[in-house]
């Protein structure tokens, strides 16, 4: 009795011990507690990593402290000539602000844009706006690019003449810009238009012309069969107006000092007059039809760029115009920064991948075949005696700065800027973890884990030799390779831990990529990694790209007969090898499988006997949506079509379209207030349609389809009114969230569905999803206000699908708000009974606030988003995130805190100094104890 006594009194000694020595833990720490799931003060910068971008330069000038280069997409930007560093940037409008020209006047940089309709001014140095003037009738409100309704409502018409000049006048500047038949005089200081004068009704304007030893203006208009040169002075007025003897023709023109030169496309002939003397028109033979200009009112040369872009230089010698010389199409000329002494540059890259620059009496020549350029077209050059350097753009967003001597100073890359698809890329295993991996003797393997965990345990005391940023797997496996692919056809590898480029690949040259995927066939644990990278191209033309997606090699390209209509991986790994099987199915009904190895044909034949495979199209353009089963056999592969469904797109046109993630669920239901059970519908074979009708009074009719791909039909129909484009969607687990514009009631709006099972039976895991066999769900559904436009949607992911979902905001105020799906949850309750049903979920309120505290890129700004990629970390609290557009964002975020992981401010002092404690207590607890017993035994 008295021994079982002395066991309790030593237990309850322990307990309060350990109670004691935690609340010295708990009080200890209590100060350094933060809120889980939001980005501290201290971690800006840490975990994240930001790019920006220009886009392919099209147009440069020379400033006294670099140049001012500009995208033809409406990226405006100040360079940094020693680094190529972006010093400042002013992004316009997306689809609307298409820069038309750039040039300089009164030390300012002036930007005529949207198809000559705006005009804006910046301060070179720091790129301030000095005004933004627009011409005609149009908001002269400079709105991100995701405000724009429907950009296809403002297509550029390519064949509207659009120019400018400018001169000084006393204390002045006075700049003309002509567009849409109109000529403006605009006040260089202010923007301000100072007055349109009136031209002959009908006149179609040809050609601008600045004197600044008349102050005069001349413009060239065709008026049905005749030329007329129209002489305005700079008080706007008419001061003279003289046809021409002889019609120069309705093609394009273009001036060189006092010369106009005008085409007609039908014949290879250009014909010019001089404007100070219209009675004698002058005819000269070219090699080629030209079909457009380049001039500079400040240049005494005019380039002609024929139908097959050659560049023609004609020169004027004695006021008469002659042909300079022609250039071949692979070559390009642009005028000289520098006009009086040099009058143009000449670049073009040899066959040995050298490019070389002639700028007067200085050659370069630079070898520029490690950039890996994937166009070799030229997009625009400038040399630059100020500065002592030439700056060659390429078509893929490449930009080199070369010195007259000859060496590379600076290389930007800007091919990230037209990302269409990325994908993360688990990183390899350090060596010693690689032989575990590999070793497949059970013996053997387990001494190479314990001489692992005897290392681990070692480098504790010494400090390992491992650099922590090595080109390896780390602890938690949060260190990834991201994959990107632009439409040029050039592949770019990051590490996600620092944006840092790995390695580049051009395996398509010249070609415009429209549509693309990567896929993983062996992973990077393997020995030989491989990815296949499938590309559709703007000429037609279908590509399968086999690399090595860890040192980005070029395993194999080849070009398919046939244009390819699917590709999927096949969610099943080889046991042996480590790899994928991927299916490439073409239009003519050929199945591709790679790999073509015998043991992954046939365990694929085995595991279709299993289970089917099925696929679908979409066709946004006809609106035919098609249902396809694979059929793999030993004699071939191929497919069957099982349905087809077809939406009128006359009617109504389909603008957006995504089905479920693949991703595991933690939750196979909710539990209600009342304790009953919502089981969620998950239906893998689900997509989501988003259609708009035809607009009428700028409003359309939006409907959202549910379509299970499996049997081809549908299973939910929601039609919203008043609505106008562009729809974003995003649909995880059971629900679909998308936003829209509400022009009614002139505001964005997000809805929500939620889809449960109908049948309400108790669901298990390991028991597949059939669309066969199950009915259609019950739908939870409600809308809400959202505060600014979306551009794009993104969801977070995890390994094991515990952790609560956060949803991502690309908004039209350049930056991303990530908010908790339970705040725009559909069951959100409106009643106290709904209150009783749905404890967990806050009352209903009609708007989503977009606090600053909840955004995901804090005070950076990701411009033109279109598209967030999420994937899971090794972490089950930690999802990772990278944000592409014009810009690149890339963090990671736990939506519901790491609570697998310790801060990196967790006390770690405190924790061994409380353990020390709590077992040096119970040991001197238990000797005191042990020594009182023995006194009451001698009593």
């Amino acid at each position: 009795m008295t021994v079982n006594g002395n066991r309790n009194a030593l237990r309850v000694m322990v307990a309060v011990t350990l109670l004691v020595g935690t609340s010295l833990l708990l009080c200890m720490q209590l100060t350094s507690v933060e809120v889980s799931g939001q980005m501290q003060e201290h971690e800006a910068g840490v975990k994240d990593w930001h790019k920006s971008f220009v886009g392919t330069i099209a147009f440069v000038v020379e400033t006294e402290s670099g140049f001012v280069v500009a995208s033809e997409d409406g990226v405006v930007a100040g360079i940094d000539s020693h680094s190529g560093s972006i010093v400042w940037r002013k992004v316009l409008r997306e689809g609307v602000d298409e820069i038309d020209n750039m040039f300089s006047l009164d030390q300012n940089i002036v930007v005529i844009c949207g198809n000559g309709k705006r005009v804006l001014s910046f301060v070179p140095e720091s790129g301030v706006l000095v005004f933004d003037s627009v011409i005609h009738s149009m908001k002269a409100v400079d709105l991100p690019s995701s405000q724009v309704p429907d950009n296809s409502v403002t297509e550029k018409n390519s064949l509207e003449f659009v120019d400018a000049c400018g001169f000084h006048v006393k204390h002045s500047s006075v700049m003309v810009v002509v567009s849409h038949d109109t000529v403006s005089f605009l006040s260089a200081r202010s923007g301000s238009t100072r007055w349109v004068p009136d031209l002959p009704e009908g006149a179609s304007l040809k050609a601008l012309k600045c004197s600044e030893e008349t102050n005069e203006v001349f413009v060239v208009v065709s008026l049905e069969n005749e030329t007329v040169v129209i002489t305005l002075d700079l008080e706007g007025k008419t001061a003279d107006s003289t046809t021409i003897s002889e019609h120069v023709g309705d093609g394009v023109c273009g001036t060189i000092n006092n010369i106009v030169v005008c085409t007609n496309n039908n014949n290879n002939q250009v014909k010019w007059f001089d404007i100070n003397d219209v009675e004698n028109v002058f005819s000269l033979d070219v090699s080629n039809g030209i079909h457009s200009f380049k001039d500079e009112f400040l240049s005494d040369v005019l380039i002609g760029v024929t139908a097959d872009n050659e560049k023609i230089v004609f020169g004027d010698e004695d006021n008469q115009l002659v042909v300079d010389k022609v250039f071949p199409s692979s070559e390009h000329v642009e005028h000289s920064a520098d006009s009086l002494s040099i009058r143009y540059t000449h670049t073009k890259l040899n066959s040995n991948n050298a490019v070389k620059v002639v700028f007067g009496d200085v050659v370069i020549e630079e070898d520029v075949a490690d950039l890996n350029l994937a166009h070799t077209s030229v997009s625009s050059a400038m040399c630059s005696k100020k500065h002592g350097l030439c700056l060659v753009c390429f078509g893929d967003g490449t930009t080199v700065a070369m010195s007259f001597t000859g060496h590379r100073l600076w290389v930007r890359d800007d091919t990230l800027s037209s990302t269409i698809t990325s994908s993360f890329f688990d990183l390899p295993l350090l060596s010693n973890e690689d032989a575990i991996f590999d070793e497949n003797n059970v013996v053997k393997r387990f001494l190479l884990r314990t001489r692992e965990f005897v290392a681990d345990v070692l480098s504790l005391v010494v400090p390992s030799s491992v650099s922590s940023d090595t080109y390896a797997q780390d602890d938690f496996n949060t260190h990834k390779l991201i994959v990107t692919a632009s439409n040029t056809g050039k592949l770019i590898a990051m590490k996600s831990v620092d944006g840092e480029v790995v390695w580049r690949l051009s395996p398509l040259v010249n070609e415009v990529v429209v549509s693309a995927r990567i896929h993983t066939i062996t992973s990077s644990q393997h020995k030989n990694p491989i990815a296949v990278f499938t590309a559709t191209t703007l000429s037609g033309k279908h590509f399968l790209v086999q690399f090595n997606q860890i040192t980005g090699t070029l395993i194999s390209k080849q070009q398919t007969n046939s244009p390819i209509i699917h590709s999927m991986i096949v969610p099943h790994v080889h046991v042996n090898t480590h790899s994928n099987v991927l299916l490439v199915a073409t239009e003519d009904k050929t199945v591709h499988v790679f790999p073509e190895s015998a043991n992954g044909v046939s365990e694929l034949l085995s595991l279709s006997k299993q289970r089917s495979l099925h696929f679908h199209t979409v066709s946004t353009s006809s609106g035919v949506l098609k249902g396809f089963r694979y059929v793999l056999s030993t004699s071939g592969n191929t497919y069957e079509q099982l349905w087809r469904v077809e939406i009128d797109p006359t009617k109504e046109k389909i603008t957006s379209v995504v089905s479920a993630k693949k991703e595991k669920v933690a939750s196979l239901g909710v539990i209600r207030g009342d304790k009953g059970v919502l089981y969620k519908y998950l239906n893998p074979n689900l997509i989501a349609i988003a259609t708009l009708t035809p607009y009428v009074k700028k409003s359309a009719v939006m409907t959202i389809y549910l379509l299970d791909t499996v049997k081809g039909a549908f299973i939910h129909r929601a039609e919203h009114t008043g609505v106008r484009g562009p729809v974003h969607m995003a649909m995880s687990e059971n629900w679909l969230v998308y936003t829209y514009r509400n022009r009614k009631a002139k505001h964005y709006e997000l809805s929500v569905m939620e889809l449960y099972d109908s049948s309400n039976k108790e669901k298990e895991k390991s028991i597949p999803f059939s669309s066969l066999k199950t009915s259609k769900p019950i739908i939870h559904q409600q809308s809400y206000i959202f505060p600014t436009a979306v551009s794009a949607i993104g969801v977070t992911t995890t390994e094991q699908g515990i952790t609560e979902k956060r949803v991502l905001f690309a908004l039209g105020t350049d930056s991303v708000f990530a908010i908790n799906n339970k705040f725009f949850d559909p069951r959100r309750p409106t009643t106290e009974k709904g209150k009783e049903l749905a404890p967990n979920l806050p009352e209903y309120a009609p708007i989503l606030p977009a606090p600053q505290s909840s955004m995901f890129t804090y005070n950076k700004t990701v411009s033109r988003v279109h598209t967030i990629s999420t994937t899971p970390s090794g972490l089950e609290s930690t999802s990772l995130v990278l944000v592409q557009g014009l810009d690149f964002f890339y963090s990671s975020v736990a939506p519901s805190g790491q609570f697998d992981l310790l801060d990196q401010h967790f006390n770690k002092l405190y924790l061994l100094a409380s353990l020390a404690f709590i077992v040096s207590l119970t040991v001197v607890l238990a000797k005191l104890k042990e020594r009182k017993s023995i006194k009451e035994a001698w009593k």
